[in-house]
């Protein structure tokens, strides 16, 4: 990860303004979703504030919605060490949402 060149370990000013204006829009809009989610959050994550993700999922019907929580995971779930753990709960959640359609 750490030498990866295509992963980016910065971001200007103008895009982080950018990504918390964007989010400010979206936190609003969790009621109108109707379409099935999966919630995958790192309870360690240092780039997205997992229990703000998890408040916004609190607006989306609960028929929708589906929330993961990995304790002690960074943000990076699939590269993370529990990384079959997250695989597995993807794959299940496809099967479970394969057999609701």
């Amino acid at each position: 990860f750490d030498t990866d060149t295509l992963i980016s370990k910065f971001i200007c000013a103008e895009m982080g303004y950018q990504i918390i204006k964007a989010g400010k829009s979206v936190r609003p809009l969790a009621y109108y979703i109707k379409t099935h989610c999966l919630f995958l959050l790192a309870e360690d994550d240092r780039v997205v504030e997992s229990h703000t993700a998890e408040l916004f999922t609190h607006g989306i019907d609960k028929k929708y919605v589906k929330v993961v929580k990995y304790p002690q995971a960074r943000h990076d779930l699939l590269n993370d060490i529990n990384r079959e753990s997250v695989y597995s709960d993807l794959k299940e959640w496809i099967q479970t949402l394969g057999k609701k359609l």
